[in-house]
């Protein structure tokens, strides 16, 4: 790091385009957690038609993109000179989509938007291993140590339920020296009741 600080190099040390990534990494994560529980609310609509849904308005999306963005192969005559690599990584690309996309729809209409968005967030430390495979490339330390964070973070949500029923004891000494433990969850009793 600099010696006038982190802070400063940090802020510094990248082009315009970097906060532009920011700027829109925010905004799918804000977009995301709408979309959570907007799928959690929709209890009445089956998980294939919320789906096809979303894979509808992406084409739609695609096709307008391809109209107006220069340098796109797919809708134009270009179409073939694309490499059988790049359509066996879109290919690819589309069925995980499709299966994360599935598999997160039915896991909101079981499960809660909180837990469904922060057990998203292993995908992060998932990452990190398909990084190790694909480009041979190991994590650094620093990222290590944030999904190890991450992970723990994951957990204590996951087990909230569990850690306050926990840590939410009440002592109650309806007697003098005499004390009775009560999980909260049961309140404040009698002895005798």
């Amino acid at each position: 790091l600099s010696s006038e600080g982190s802070i400063p190099f940090l802020l510094t040390s990248h082009d315009g385009l970097y906060y532009v990534g920011v700027a829109l990494a925010g905004t799918a994560c804000l977009t995301g957690g709408l979309m959570d529980v907007l799928i959690a609310k929709c209890e009445g609509v089956s998980t294939p038609v919320l789906v096809n849904c979303a894979a509808v308005s992406g084409l739609i999306i695609i096709v307008s993109a391809c109209q107006v963005l220069q340098g796109c192969r797919v809708l134009s005559s270009d179409i073939a000179k694309i490499s059988w690599a790049d359509w066996i990584i879109l290919i690819g690309l589309a069925l995980s989509s499709l299966l994360a996309f599935t598999s997160m729809t039915l896991a909101l209409k079981l499960i809660s938007p909180n837990l469904v968005s922060s057990l998203r967030t292993v995908e992060l430390i998932l990452a990190y291993g398909v990084q190790a495979l694909v480009t041979k490339e190991s994590p650094d330390i620093w990222s290590c140590f944030g999904g190890g964070l991450i992970l723990s973070g994951v957990l204590m949500l996951t087990f909230q339920d569990k850690i306050s029923e926990i840590f939410s004891v009440i002592h109650v000494s309806p007697y003098n020296g005499f004390y009775q433990t009560i999980p909260a969850q049961y309140g404040y009793q009698r002895i005798g009741d």
